[in-house]
């Protein structure tokens, strides 16, 4: 263990019984060792360690006491003699070793623990921590390189590949069942069927070769007890469930409303079956639509009781009651009963069982409905042929305005690619100059070898900019699936904190906010904003103006929170405490409040430090709303897509901050909004819905999600499209607001180029030539084309700026810095190129290369 650089040492992490064991062995074949515990017989930490660093040492046996919270950069050997099944445990442990240090070339790490399948979750981890998830079969079998930070590689002998692929389970027949397994293996639960489907993959492709969906998840060994105890005795039903057939939402919403009440086994009255069925169309818009036009409810939008009841009676009811449903449903008078059986204390698996497949039947109707929505930019399915991906285009109804023919579009890296769009299909797209057909590759490359193949629901997203059509892959997340339930909420942290003791119902500033919940169940429940960004960080980011569901939790242990993140009372000078959102971690036998935002404060508990609520579930209010662009007919339609009771109005409605804009001028920037509301009454992390209906329309269209920003007392809304704003706007310009330091930096450009090459200097680009006149009124520059050339002209700081912003977008995604690039930061979707500066956006990126030149040069 010598010989390492600047006298850094190995760190050798062992379990307790065997550290002194170690240190024997090593320490009679001449390793200046000592071993590190929690023990009566431990060597003291802080001399151990600075013995370590000083060189009186070359090694440490530790045992679980630096997983994390220490420093000791120029440790560059890591010797896990340690079985774990955690990859958490696994990466604290390796964490140590990966402080950069003066002399250190490397970290080599020698893990001895004999448990092959451990070391497989290993890869699988390290493999996973890019930008990008890495499939682990992919990277064994050489298929497909691991997308690691720049500078990172993980390289495995042969033999090992060999081995680690032998142990992965059998990849099966379709691309679902290895979906399932790598989101098993690697949190160790198994997905829902809904979840998967969320995800972009198709459980029904599992129906020929099982049953139904858990005779799946029983072949995989995943079923509880209690959940093969109800397979057996139900399979029937929950095979029904996946395959009933679906015109409407009805079916399940009627089943939905009977899990709600707790009455699939006992029945409900018809009355209010359809009332709370009503209730569930009335927070999920995309569902309420299958309402529209229905003569039966008098072609109102509005609730009518007796008109709804007796429609309920007819259609979803008669459905369950009637030829195909009467096994498992019926009537008795004036109630709907069940004929459904559970084993015996098995009913509330029973219960999450049908519910998991009504989620997953809903979720497959919602995707129904997205892929016919509205607006400027579209989105194309990636289908199947029977050979390779190709894109199936929205219907001309739905999209007048889509694009036909051989069109030039740019990706994401600003590459210009011709896409072939025909009456449904695109199915032909190739490199501008190239004629082979590259799109099966574009698409494999966007979403991997499964692209397209049954079993998947991948989209890709044309969004319109002002030189014409962008493309990139489609996020898998978007508006939220989730049923909406009614929570406690509070306006701040305090607020929250001070109605721990009481019934949440009976505090003073309790109130009621409707949200999409996933997971969040049971008695304590309540929602509050997450205010700042010290938790913006890390797989699950908690950004300013989130909603936090949270489970009250006075009285817990450190112990049961570790790890977790939690509200806490913790003391403050001024205020005598204070309240804030942290994750609880043990480090050296100490507990601490740590920030997932690396730049975040993280401090050590003490005596004082309360936990009050643990974090459940996190709504981001951008998963609560239909998405940007959509158009409501009426009041109701608006009140649907939120989920909402009553029509949204400025202030808050259902808990959450609308504001309405109808007035020209409203939009005081082409992406700023003037607060309707008074500054005072704005709470801490609270967002704004902003929709708005310009004159002569009938109807409301969502803007989307807006942030107050304290240094300009306005709202942000990035969302604003080219109409909006020129219906509602107050000013001529479309240039979206710059970043935050961006304008610093262009005035640097300018003095640099001021310096060298300085006035009267002619610079050039790509044929373009220029010569810089002096600064400025407001601080760009002048340029002119000389004696012969074009007469003078400004180039403004907030031209230059932006070729840094579209500098930083190509060091993100790669390609090339040029115009098209530039515009479609800057400006509005929709933007039309005569309403752009693109004259002058293509002078600033001719004077910003000239200063590149300069430098190296």
């Amino acid at each position: 263990m010598a010989g390492a650089p600047g006298g850094a040492h190995a760190g050798v992490l062992l379990l307790d019984p065997h550290a002194h064991h170690a240190c024997d062995f090593l320490a009679t074949r001449g390793v200046r060792i000592t071993a590190v515990h929690s023990g009566p017989e431990s060597a003291p930490r802080e001399e151990a360690l600075a013995d370590l660093v000083d060189g009186r040492l070359d090694a440490l046996c530790a045992v679980d006491l630096f997983n994390e919270g220490i420093d000791l950069p120029n440790v560059d050997r890591v010797v896990m003699l340690r079985p774990t099944e955690s990859p958490v445990v696994f990466l604290q442990q390796l964490g140590r070793g990966l402080r950069v240090a003066d002399g250190k070339a490397r970290l080599t790490v020698l893990d001895f623990v004999g448990n092959h399948r451990v070391f497989l979750d290993r890869v699988r981890t390290l493999v996973s921590l890019g930008s990008e998830p890495s499939d682990l079969r992919d990277f064994l079998g050489g298929i497909r390189a691991a997308r690691l930070p720049p500078g990172c590689t993980v390289d495995l002998d042969l033999e090992a590949k060999d081995l680690l692929l032998r142990l992965l389970p059998a990849r099966g027949k379709s691309e679902v069942e290895r979906a399932y397994r790598d989101l098993r293996d690697a949190r160790g639960e198994r997905p829902t069927a809904g979840e998967l489907f969320r995800m972009g993959y198709r459980p029904a492709t599992l129906r020929p070769a099982h049953q139904g969906w858990f005779d799946f998840v029983a072949s995989e060994g995943d079923l509880s007890p209690q959940e093969l105890r109800v397979l057996r005795a139900a399979g029937a039903w929950l095979r029904e469930l996946e395959i009933t057939a679906m015109s409407k939402c009805t079916k399940m919403v009627t089943l939905e409303a009977l899990l709600e009440t707790g009455a699939l086994f006992n029945g409900i009255s018809i009355v209010e079956l359809a009332r709370r069925s009503q209730s569930i169309l009335a927070r999920s818009p995309e569902l309420s639509r299958d309402l529209d036009g229905v003569a039966e409810l008098g072609g109102s939008r509005r609730f009518d009781e007796p008109r709804f009841v007796s429609y309920w009676k007819e259609n979803p009811i008669a459905a369950w009651t009637g030829a195909r449903g009467r096994r498992w449903f019926g009537l008795d008078g004036d109630r709907f009963v069940s004929k459904l059986s559970s084993p015996p204390g098995d009913e509330e698996a029973f219960a999450a069982m049908t519910r998991e497949l009504v989620d997953y039947r809903l979720a497959m109707y919602r995707a129904r409905r997205r892929e016919d929505g509205s607006g400027a930019s579209f989105s194309a399915k990636v289908l199947w042929n029977k050979r390779d991906p190709i894109l199936k285009l929205p219907s001309r109804a739905a999209r007048p305005d889509r694009p036909s023919g051989d069109v030039d579009v740019r990706l994401r890296d600003g590459e210009v690619w011709r896409f072939r769009f025909m009456k449904e299909f695109c199915n032909v797209a190739h490199r501008v100059g190239s004629q082979r057909n590259e799109l099966p590759d574009l698409l494999r490359r966007w979403f991997g070898l499964a692209a397209g193949r049954p079993g998947t629901a991948f989209h890709v997203r044309f969004v319109r900019s002002p030189d014409g059509l962008w493309a990139e892959p489609e996020s898998p997340e978007g508006v939220s699936t989730a049923p909406r339930g009614a929570l406690v909420a509070f306006p701040d942290l305090r607020a929250a904190a001070g109605a721990a003791g009481v019934p949440t119902e009976l505090s003073r500033e309790a109130e009621t906010v409707r949200l999409p919940i996933v997971a969040a169940r049971g008695d304590g429940l309540f929602a509050v904003r997450a205010a700042g960004d010290s938790m913006d960080g890390g797989k699950r980011p908690i950004r300013d103006g989130d909603w936090l569901i949270m489970r009250f939790a006075r009285g817990a242990s450190y112990d049961a929170l570790d790890g977790k993140v939690a509200l806490l009372q913790v003391p403050d000078r001024g205020l005598g405490f204070a309240y804030q959102i942290k994750r609880i971690a043990r480090a050296q036998s100490r507990w601490w409040l740590r920030s997932d935002n690396p730049d975040g404060p993280s401090y050590e508990a003490t005596a004082e430090t309360v936990p009050v609520a643990l974090l459940v579930e996190v709504v981001r209010p951008e998963d609560i709303g239909p998405s940007a662009g959509e158009r409501f007919e009426d009041d109701d339609a608006a009140a649907r897509a939120f989920g909402l009771e009553e029509p949204p109005r400025t202030g808050r409605v259902g808990g959450h901050l609308f504001f309405c804009l109808e007035a020209p001028g409203a939009l005081v920037a082409p992406d700023r909004v003037r607060s309707p509301v008074p500054a005072p009454d704005r709470r801490p992390g609270e967002t704004a819905f902003v929709i708005a209906r310009s004159p002569g329309e009938p109807g409301w269209r969502y803007l989307g999600v807006a942030r107050y920003l304290d240094e300009e007392g306005l709202w942000a809304c990035p969302e604003i499209d080219h109409a909006a704003y020129r219906a509602l706007g107050s000013g001529r310009g479309v240039s979206r607001s710059l970043p935050v330091g961006s304008r610093e930096r262009a005035r640097g450009l300018v003095e640099e180029l001021l310096r060298r090459p300085g006035a009267g200097a002619f610079v050039e680009r790509d044929g373009r030539r220029c010569r810089i006149v002096g600064r400025a009124d407001g601080g760009g520059l002048r340029i002119d084309g000389g004696p012969d050339g074009f007469a003078e002209r400004t180039v403004s700081l907030t031209d230059l700026a932006w070729v840094f912003v579209a500098s930083d977008d190509v060091r993100k995604n790669g390609g090339l810095l040029d115009e098209q690039r530039v515009n479609r930061l800057r400006y509005l979707e929709g933007t039309p190129r005569a309403a752009t500066r693109w004259i002058d956006t293509g002078w600033a990126l001719v004077l910003a290369a000239a200063v590149d030149t300069a430098g190296e040069g």
